[in-house]
């Protein structure tokens, strides 16, 4: 039997709820993968021309950038034009820890992220969650495509041997 009062209960379910959200870190890795803050960065603030430059849908994204908007990430200004804050300065491709590529899920670390969302896979099946998700191991990503191999240059540097097992 429970002890908390209904508004405590209610108080659960909400903190709860927020909590498990997935809606906050994909908006979040969208953005980093469209590069938004670089090109909000270099100058263009209008939700049709950054949907125009990185081939979105313009309802979509105006959309997006109004949520990362309330989240903090961007200022809206004079209708849909943007500018970055100081929080979505952190996901500019320049800087020390480049966040923007560890984010972006073109990249194999988005995606060993985005792996993680088959967590009852790995629970059930004891095999890594990233199989369940991409049908294959991770490091055979890797080696398998170039594109992911460059990824990790950014944000490790250039040079790294891929042969380790997690």
């Amino acid at each position: 039997m429970s002890t908390q009062s209904p508004s405590s209960a209610e108080e659960a379910v909400r903190t709860v709820h927020d909590m498990a959200g997935i809606l906050r870190p994909a908006a979040i890795r969208a953005a980093a993968t469209l590069r938004l803050a670089d090109h909000v960065a270099a100058g263009t603030t209008a939700a049709a021309d950054l949907a125009d430059l990185v081939s979105a849908d313009p309802d979509r994204l105006t959309r997006l950038l109004r949520y990362l908007a309330a989240l903090g990430l961007f200022e809206r200004r004079d209708g849909d034009h943007y500018t970055l804050t100081g929080l979505g300065e952190a996901l500019r491709s320049e800087g020390t820890m480049n966040l923007r590529a560890v984010l972006d899920s073109d990249g194999v670390l988005g995606r060993a992220d985005l792996g993680t969302l088959d967590l009852v896979h790995t629970l059930r099946t004891g095999r890594p969650a990233y199989e369940g998700v991409f049908g294959t191991d991770f490091w055979s990503d890797v080696q398998g495509a170039p594109v992911y191999a460059e990824s990790l240059d950014p944000v490790l540097g250039t040079g790294v041997g891929w042969d380790a097992e997690l």
